[in-house]
């Protein structure tokens, strides 16, 4: 049961309501996998793709990927995008392991057939970090690449930190400088076959992303590393999202 005192999805921090945005059926039809999907950008970003499939006659179909102790958090999502009519799958599985990985995808593909779009959000604060960022982002990606069609899209969430080399985040920096790279040599690789790889700092002028970790917690705030001293609103990230995976959109890559 959903906590009381806990803010409905209307009223936190404004970062998942759209009531200005008009969908343009942009992403209708196509069936779409994230990481990380239960909260903060994830959750954003599925909003986005749900109101993307609305006003149309095929049904969009969003996969959440997300740790099995962010269940309540995983449901939030799962009503916000069916309050947009669409509908989701829930999948309580990290992605540290390459089975687990597997399995994810199995889930996905045997109830949807194909994966359009791939989101690599899931990320996490040494060994954790290193093995859900980097071991993870791969795993899922490999896996993914064998049922995704041309056309199709992979959009790697990394930061802005990648580059800027904050003294406090030392092992969540270097993970995000191997998603860069990652997505760089993938989208080489993956241009003859069509299907887009894309990643990057998804805040611009530098500012703080709000997030909270699964404990509940919010994360402090270092306002003497940021450029900007207010927050990014995870709408903004979200759009940006949609706007690279529209098929008008022309770059291959973008890391």
């Amino acid at each position: 049961m959903a906590n009381a005192n806990k803010p409905s999805i209307t009223q936190q921090e404004g970062d998942y309501r759209f009531e200005t945005y008009k969908p343009a059926g942009k992403l209708f039809g196509k069936e779409a996998l994230m990481t990380g999907g239960d909260s903060g950008i994830g959750r954003s970003v599925a909003a986005m793709y749900a109101m993307e499939g609305t006003d149309v006659s095929a049904s969009q179909n969003v996969g959440i990927v997300y740790l099995p102790e962010e269940r309540e958090d995983a449901q939030d999502t799962e009503s916000l995008i069916i309050k947009y009519g669409q509908k989701a799958l829930l999948i309580p599985q990290g992605i540290r392991d390459e089975e687990g990985c597997k399995r994810i995808i199995g889930t996905f593909v045997d109830a949807f057939g194909q994966i359009d779009i791939l989101v690599n959000n899931a990320s996490v604060m040494f060994d954790r970090t290193i093995r859900t960022n980097i071991y993870g982002t791969f795993f899922i990606t490999r896996a993914a690449i064998l049922h995704i069609p041309k056309g199709g899209s992979i959009i790697t969430t990394a930061s802005q930190v990648a580059y800027a080399g904050p003294p406090s985040l030392v092992d969540y920096s270097m993970t995000k400088g191997a998603q860069v790279a990652m997505t760089r040599c993938l989208s080489n690789q993956l241009l003859s076959e069509g299907i887009r790889d894309l990643c990057g700092p998804l805040s611009n002028p530098p500012r703080w992303i709000r997030i909270r970790f699964s404990n509940g917690t919010q994360v402090p705030l270092r306002w003497e590393e940021s450029v900007v001293p207010s927050f990014w609103d995870n709408r903004f990230t979200s759009m940006a999202v949609r706007l690279s995976l529209d098929e008008e959109s022309c770059w291959p890559e973008s890391a």
